[in-house]
Parts: structure tokens; sequence; C-alpha cells
């Protein structure tokens, strides 16, 4: 199992590259409304407080099987993301 740390470190970027792509997006199309984007942005940052809430209560004494637990946060992160990708997409048409 790759580190805490180190699962931290994944979502941290994923979730950042998807706001950079929200704001790229403003940047190009400013004649689209933005509550959409802030929209998958809150989401997107809720998304990240979520899974690494998640990692911090982890206790191995209470459950000892850690690789379906942190498999199942890897599984909702890359949900997650691609929700928020359709979502940017649909805004974008």
């Amino acid at each position: 199992m790759a580190s805490r740390k180190e699962l931290k470190k994944d979502i941290d970027y994923l979730v950042f590259e998807l706001i950079a792509d929200c704001y790229g997006s403003i940047e190009e199309n400013p004649e689209k409304d933005l509550s959409g984007f802030e929209q998958v942005i809150n989401d997107a940052i809720e998304l990240k407080d979520q899974l690494i809430t998640r990692i911090n209560q982890f206790d191995c004494k209470e459950s000892p099987n850690s690789k379906a637990y942190f498999k199942a946060i890897k599984t909702d992160l890359i949900a997650g993301l691609q929700g928020g990708y359709e979502k940017l997409e649909s805004i974008l048409g």
C-alpha cells in the first residue's frame, strides 16, 4: 500500500488540475455564466475535503482490511473527478 501522505498528495494534485481546468475554461469562455464553473470548483474542493477526512479517520486497529478501504477512496476520487469533468464539459457545451 502506498503511504497516506502520497495518497493525499495525489488527491491534492488531481483536484487542483480540475480546478485549474475550470479557471482556464473561464478565461477562454468569458461569455459563459460563472455559476456553473463555481459549482464545479466547490464540488471539487468538497470532494478533496471528504477524501482527506476519510484518510485521516482510518484506524488500522478497528479495520484490518486497509487495502479495500483505500481502494474505495481511490475509486471515489476517480468517480468524483470524472463527474467534475463531465459537468465542466456540459457547461462548455
